[in-house]
């Protein structure tokens, strides 16, 4: 494996522990069975759209969007593998 191959792959390892662990995508669910994405776990602004127990009835509750950070996972894996097909020396 060539240098740059093993770059692109140390970093595809690093940017899905990044999205994985850090960058974990948020949902807010209401009782009409709408949703809407408030942002991600860095964002500063996400604490306050976190409602507190008392608010969930009225306003929903948030939780954590598996299905966009599969999403998410998938579109790193699918650059990461087009990189290495380019970058490829036959």
């Amino acid at each position: 494996m060539r240098k740059r191959q093993k770059l692109i792959l140390i970093g595809y390892v690093y940017a899905v522990l990044f999205i994985g662990f850090l960058y974990v995508p948020y949902v807010r669910y209401y009782p009409n069975g709408s949703k809407r994405f408030i942002g991600h776990h860095i964002k500063p602004q996400l604490l306050s759209f976190i409602s507190g127990p008392g608010e969930a009835g009225l306003w929903g509750h948030t939780a954590i969007d598996s299905n966009l950070i599969i999403a998410e996972l998938l579109a790193i894996t699918a650059i990461t593998v087009v990189a290495f097909i380019l970058l490829k020396r036959e």
